[in-house]
């Protein structure tokens, strides 16, 4: 892989990571003023940011880091503390997922609990991201080479699954909810879309099958067509 082509896709990841914290931001922001917040998603989006993170997009960097810190060692303070930022992450991500799983099933949480655990995630994250973007990314552009990224590119294929076709499902069947919430259902249907794609890129697969909701099918019966 080209140089650039490895900067771009790290740019890119952070660019999704950051409109999904964006996400999770607003929805907060409800939560704080007695809204309604969509605790579903919220708890989707915390949950691929986790796992995505820490299956693909964590092990990735921490390669670069390695390789990074041999050709400028006066880089050690900064990937030291990113590398430490990506355990914090990880665990209070955990934390957010648990309360929001907790939510769903109606157990009662005190809401300054829920929300010193979102802003802390959100914080770091946010912070993480802005630093790797300014003192990481210009750094690997420039002592990073092909032979490299490479490398990079070898840390998630050693142990991850093999995937012949994606079966795609997951949309927003609830015509009204779309209508109620348009903005959580675009982050649904196409950036769930979007999810599906980046894990198929990554997973090198070749097939997805994409089948329409139920809502169709109903109205088809309802018409007796």
């Amino acid at each position: 892989m080209k140089t650039q082509d490895a900067i771009r896709m790290w740019h890119d990841e952070h660019a999704r990571f950051s409109r999904l914290i964006d996400f999770l931001d607003t929805q907060m922001m409800a939560f704080h003023e007695g809204g309604h917040p969509n605790y579903e998603l919220m708890r989707d989006v915390v949950y691929y940011l986790q796992h995505y993170a820490d299956r693909y997009h964590h092990p990735r960097e921490d390669v670069a880091f390695e390789l990074i810190l041999k050709r400028e060692p006066a880089l050690a303070p900064v990937i030291k503390r990113l590398m430490h930022e990506h355990r914090v992450i990880n665990t209070v991500s955990a934390k957010l997922y648990k309360y929001l799983e907790d939510i769903l099933e109606d157990a009662f949480i005190a809401r300054e609990t829920v929300e010193a655990v979102a802003a802390t995630y959100i914080v770091y994250y946010r912070n993480h991201i802005d630093s790797e973007e300014t003192d990481i990314l210009p750094q690997a552009a420039q002592l990073m080479k092909e032979e490299d990224w490479a490398k990079v590119a070898a840390a998630m294929n050693s142990d991850r699954l093999k995937f012949d076709v994606v079966v795609h499902l997951a949309t927003e069947a609830d015509n009204a909810a779309t209508l109620r919430d348009p903005k959580s259902a675009m982050a649904v249907i196409a950036g769930g879309t979007q999810r599906v794609l980046d894990f198929a890129r990554e997973s090198g697969v070749r097939k997805m099958l994409f089948t329409s909701s139920g809502s169709v099918l109903a109205r088809i019966a309802r018409s007796g067509e």
